[in-house]
C-alpha cells in the first residue's frame, strides 16, 4: 500500500509535468491546453485537452519499424494498427520523436489530433493524464470502444453493417434488373434488325419522317391508339411473327398484330 509521502510525490510530479506540458504547448507549438485560440494562420484551434488519440508509431524496439517473426510474417504494434484504422489506411506522414511535448524522453510515440489535419506526438503518461479522449473513440458518436476492424463502437458498427447489407442488397437487385434488360435486348435483336431494315426512318403507314426507335410517326400512332381498344378480329397468321392467332389480335387497319406493334 502506498504511503502518504509517495502519493504526495506522485501528485507533485504530475503537477510539474502539467506545467511543462502546458508551457511547451504555448511556446513551441502555438497551442492552448484549456481554451480555443486562433493561430498565426487565422485558423480556430480547439484546446489540446479535447484532441483525440489516433494511434502511434510502429516501433517495437530501437531502429525497428516492424517486428518480423520466425515465419517471416509482419507484426505491427497495436497503436500503429489503430493509426492506420483511424485514417482509413491513408495516414499522414509524421516523423518519430524522441521527446514528449513536456520535455521527457520517450520511446513510444502516441499521436493526438484535432481532426483538422493537426497531429501532435506525446508520451503515454501525458496521454493518460492530460488528454480527455485518450483511448479509441468511435468516429460517429465519440464513445470509447475496443473494436479492431473498424473505428466504431458496437451500436454504431451494427448500424453501419445494416446499411452495408441494405446497400449490397440494392446493388444486387439492380444487377439482376440489368441482366434481365440485356437478356431481353438480346432476344429482341433479330426482330429490331428486321424492323430497321424494312422500315428505316419512315413511318410504316404514311412514310413521313420519324425517330428510328418508333414504328409510327406521332399522328399515326395517335390514330392507332384510338382504334386499338376496338379491335376484335383474331389473327390467323401475323405477317411479322407468324403467330397462330391464339395469342395475337389482328389490326385490320395496319395489317399486323398488336403484340408485334407494341414490342416495336
Amino acid at each position: 500500500m502506498s504511503s502518504d509521502s509517495e502519493i504526495e510525490n506522485e501528485s507533485n510530479l504530475v503537477a510539474d509535468n502539467y506545467i511543462r506540458f502546458k508551457t511547451n504547448l504555448e511556446n513551441n507549438y502555438d497551442l492552448k491546453y484549456e481554451e480555443e485560440h486562433i493561430n498565426a494562420e487565422g485558423v480556430l484551434i480547439k484546446p489540446v485537452r479535447e484532441w483525440r488519440y489516433c494511434g502511434g508509431d510502429a516501433k517495437h524496439k530501437f531502429n525497428d519499424t516492424f517486428s518480423i517473426d520466425d515465419k517471416g510474417e509482419l507484426h505491427m504494434t497495436p497503436r500503429y494498427k489503430y493509426f492506420l484504422l483511424y485514417f482509413k489506411g491513408n495516414p499522414p506522414a509524421i516523423s518519430w520523436e524522441s521527446h514528449c511535448v513536456c520535455g521527457v524522453a520517450i520511446f513510444k510515440n502516441y499521436y493526438i489530433t484535432d481532426d483538422k489535419g493537426n497531429l501532435l506526438v506525446i508520451g503515454s503518461e501525458c496521454k493518460k493524464a492530460f488528454i480527455t479522449k485518450s483511448g479509441k473513440t468511435c468516429e460517429d458518436c465519440g464513445a470509447t470502444h475496443k473494436c479492431r476492424k473498424q473505428n466504431k463502437c458496437i451500436p454504431c458498427a451494427k448500424k453501419n453493417n445494416k446499411k452495408i447489407k441494405e446497400k449490397l442488397k440494392e446493388e444486387k437487385k439492380k444487377l439482376k434488373q440489368e441482366e434481365a434488360r440485356l437478356k431481353h435486348k438480346e432476344a429482341m435483336k433479330p426482330i429490331m434488325e428486321r424492323y430497321n431494315l424494312k422500315h428505316g426512318l419512315e413511318c410504316t403507314k404514311c412514310e413521313k419522317a420519324k425517330e428510328k426507335k418508333y414504328l409510327r410517326c406521332y399522328e399515326c400512332n395517335k390514330k392507332y391508339n384510338e382504334h386499338k381498344s376496338s379491335i376484335t378480329k383474331k389473327a390467323e397468321c401475323c405477317e411479322h411473327c407468324n403467330g397462330t392467332g391464339e395469342m395475337y389480335w389482328m389490326d385490320d387497319i395496319y395489317g399486323e398484330c398488336i403484340h408485334c406493334q407494341d414490342i416495336r
